[in-house]
């Protein structure tokens, strides 16, 4: 997929169109700025992974039921003319591909220590690609 001029909505844990700030957010930006909002969601394989105890990160109902909710929300967005891009991968590889001139990404604030290095990690490889 060829890079996008868009405002693009990480969604990550909030997955519910009705109370989702980086929707809002998301659809305020793009509404200002005259481009389109393009919510992603994206599987990072490291959450299906095994921790450093040996215990999956995620389990087979917590799987399934991120798998339902991801297709639920796909699914109310193209109920009010929008949609959901899904990929798998690492975000700060996945985004960057997506990111064009001009684009915006808008996500939740984290706060583990995992999380927070994914957003550093993102942050680098988009500042990295605008250089």
């Amino acid at each position: 997929m060829a890079p996008l001029t868009a405002v693009f909505s990480w969604l990550r844990n909030d997955l519910r169109i009705h109370d989702a700030p980086v929707l809002h957010r998301a659809a305020g930006l793009a509404k200002q700025r005259g481009i389109p909002a393009l919510p992603v969601y994206i599987f990072d394989p490291r959450q299906f992974a095994r921790s450093e105890f040996g215990s999956l990160k995620t389990g087979a109902f917590r799987a399934l039921f991120l798998l339902q909710s991801v297709r639920v929300l796909k699914k109310r967005l193209r109920s009010v003319g929008s949609d959901l891009l899904v990929k798998v991968g690492k975000p700060e590889v996945v985004l960057p591909e997506l990111v064009g001139e001009g684009s915006v990404v808008v996500t939740q604030e984290e706060v583990t220590s995992e999380e927070l290095a994914v957003d550093r990690r993102l942050r680098e490889a988009l500042e990295t690609r605008k250089a």
